[in-house]
């Protein structure tokens, strides 16, 4: 989907958890195929805020995948999550990370942010 959506001239956005550095790598690549700019963005959230996140979801899930979510990864899961998303910053420098600690709307405007200070 990736590559025809690149080829029709489309942005493409992969909006998820993807702590593998060779699927990001593959991305990447991609793009630099279709000579489309490639923005690598992190949404970096502490523990306390994460493990906040996972519970709400466990008790009141908003969406389907919530559901889906919630029965893959619990909030003792947390140090490891984030410690995950420190190492592939580490490992990918070039990544814009964003402090997606504050709300859903202070979070969309720091991207919009740093993606227009990219053009």
């Amino acid at each position: 989907m990736v590559v025809e959506q690149l080829s029709s001239g489309s942005d493409v956005i992969v909006g998820q958890f993807l702590a593998r550095p060779e699927f990001i790598e593959q991305l990447e690549a991609l793009a630099s195929g279709h000579n489309a700019d490639f923005v690598e963005v992190v949404l970096s959230v502490d523990q306390p805020g994460l493990r906040s996140r996972l519970e709400q979801r466990a008790v009141s899930p908003q969406r389907s995948e919530h559901l889906v979510n919630a029965a893959l990864v619990t909030p003792s899961d947390v140090p490891v999550l984030v410690q995950t998303m420190e190492d592939l910053v580490e490992l990918r420098p070039s990544a814009v990370v964003i402090d997606a600690n504050g709300s859903l709307t202070s979070t969309l405007q720091l991207i919009r942010k740093s993606l227009t200070a990219r053009r």
